[in-house]
Order: structure tokens, then C-alpha cells, then sequence
């Protein structure tokens, strides 16, 4: 009978972690994309770690301060240092590099202060050999954090991170078999990280759940067809209903129209008719409560 229908997608966890006590049941009709998750943050914080080795003066595999300082604050980070059942000072290494006024950490520090820790830690910030190399790395740092999750699943403790464990080692995988046929086409660390952008950026997590009981949390598309009692839509904002002109492609308006290609017109249409359509009587004939937070950014 309620819906909670999500305009933006990434108001998911939000909305999960808020939610009262006394909902015992939640059925979660949508995928969640990876681009959101904490893994997939740390993961582009390593890649910038590498690009910025290949910038002039970088050759000797200095890490700028700020960039060494995110990846250890990085939830991901202690997540991975539970993987490794290692426990590590944090907050000591940033007071050291903010009070010494260090600019670039050197590779001699980084082996100085991670030399009790297993050599995955240390090997996140140094350069990669090649792509190859790099790609087995990140698999190798998210199959440490896979087993992790593995345990605490194990120990009733479950935990949707899982989910987001499997579906990135499936797309590594995958990147690792592009990276073996074409090696000279992703040598370059940026054509890698192109290629980990558009195999890993446009993965998804399902969720699974009971259709027929409890709150009902969905995006605008999943609601098709569907009439409930009472409608909480969340994020509805100027630029997310309806998204606007931004659409990703690469031919401009006059040449789709030229050739009767769809516009953003036609993708403002889909939602405007799933939007109205949700606001009807449903079957039964009784009325629909709507209620639409508005979230300010």
C-alpha cells in the first residue's frame, strides 16, 4: 500500500538508513550502480594516484600529500585493513605529514611506515608496471575485502557490500581478458582507466526482495503499472524530474532530429507519463496520498 519511489537513485542508502523501527518489512524494486559505492570512490582515488605518476617530475613515485591522505581516510581503506586483520594509526600519519609540511610522500616513507603491514598496502602507491599489473592489484585488493564480507555473512551479519564485491570482481575479470588481447591499446594508464570507466560505470546491483508485503522502495520507472494507496516520492528537484538536456551522447540535437533519433524530449516524456500515471485512483477507487521531500543541494 506505500511506496517510496526515489527520483535519484543515489538517495537509496539514505533513505534505508533512516527508515523507523516499525517497518519490519522493505521490498527494494531497482538496481543500485556501482559508480555510488564507497569501493568504487577508493578504486578512482588509486587511479588518480597513477595518472599523476605520469605527469612530468612524478618518474620517482612521490604521491602528492592530499591524494595520500584521502585513500587513509577512505572508509575502503579500513575496511581493508580489517580484511588483513591489521590495526594502523591513521590519524598519526596525517598530524606527521600536516605538521612536517611534507608536499610529495616518498616511496622510502611509505616503506618506512607500512613495512609491519602485508605488502598489498604498501603496493596500492607505487606505480603500476602496466595496466595488466595494475588490474591485477585492484583484484587482488578487492578479493581481500570479498572474503572479508564472506565471513561476516557467514556469521549472520549480512552485508549488501557483497553484492558490490562480486559484481567488480566479474568486471575486472572482464577487463583483465580486454587487457590481455590488447595490450598496446591500454598501455596508457588514463585508456585503462577509460575502459575500467565504461565496463565498471555502467554496472549495477539487484536487489532482491518480498513483492507482495512491507514498504515498497522503488525508482520512477520500477512503478509502471503498479497503483499504491500512498506515494512518498524523494528527491524530486529541478534537473533529476526531468533530468533536463543532459543526455550522453555525442551527436548533437540538429543531426538526431535530422535522422528521427530520440531527444531528451521523448526521455522527459517517459517520466512525465510514469510520474501522472502513479498519481491516479487506483483500482479500487480510493484516493492517493502524495507527499514530495524535496532535497536542496
Amino acid at each position: 500500500k506505500v511506496a517510496v519511489v526515489l527520483a535519484n537513485e543515489r538517495l537509496l542508502w539514505p533513505v534505508l538508513k533512516l527508515l523507523p523501527r516499525e517497518v519490519e518489512h522493505v521490498n527494494i524494486t531497482m538496481e543500485f550502480p556501482i559508480r555510488y559505492t564507497q569501493a568504487y570512490s577508493f578504486i578512482d582515488l588509486l587511479f588518480n594516484i597513477q595518472i599523476n605518476f605520469q605527469n612530468k617530475g612524478r618518474s620517482s613515485g612521490s604521491v602528492y600529500f592530499k591524494e595520500f591522505i584521502a585513500v587513509l581516510q577512505h572508509p575502503f581503506f579500513g575496511v581493508l585493513l580489517k580484511s588483513l586483520d591489521q590495526k594502523f594509526n591513521v590519524s598519526a600519519i596525517i598530524d606527521q605529514i600536516n605538521k612536517d609540511n611534507f608536499v610529495f610522500i616518498h616511496q622510502k616513507y611509505i616503506h618506512e611506515k607500512f613495512r609491519d603491514l602485508p605488502k598489498i598496502i604498501s603496493e596500492i602507491f607505487k606505480p603500476w608496471p602496466s595496466s595488466l599489473d595494475g588490474n591485477n592489484s585492484l583484484v587482488s585488493v578487492i578479493d581481500h575485502i570479498r572474503n572479508y564480507y564472506i565471513k561476516l555473512f557467514e556469521t549472520n551479519i549480512i552485508h549488501l557490500e557483497l553484492e558490490y564485491m562480486e559484481v567488480l570482481l566479474r568486471s575486472f575479470h572482464r577487463i583483465n581478458d580486454v587487457l590481455q588481447k590488447y595490450p598496446l591499446y591500454y598501455a596508457d594508464v588514463r585508456s585503462y582507466r577509460q575502459l575500467y570507466t565504461q565496463t565498471v560505470g555502467a554496472a549495477t546491483v539487484p536487489f532482491i526482495g518480498e513483492p507482495l508485503k512491507g514498504l515498497q522502495i522503488m525508482g520512477v520507472l520500477e512503478t509502471r503499472t503498479l497503483d499504491f494507496e500512498y506515494l512518498i516520492m524523494v528527491g524530486v528537484n529541478e534537473g533529476v524530474l526531468p533530468s533536463g538536456k543532459t543526455v550522453n551522447s555525442f551527436l548533437p540535437n540538429d543531426l538526431k532530429r535530422l535522422f528521427g533519433l530520440p531527444l531528451y524530449y521523448e526521455k522527459d516524456a517517459i517520466y512525465a507519463y510514469h510520474f501522472y500515471r502513479i498519481l491516479q485512483r487506483d483500482s479500487s477507487g480510493g484516493r492517493v496520498g502524495l507527499s514530495i521531500a524535496r532535497r536542496s543541494i
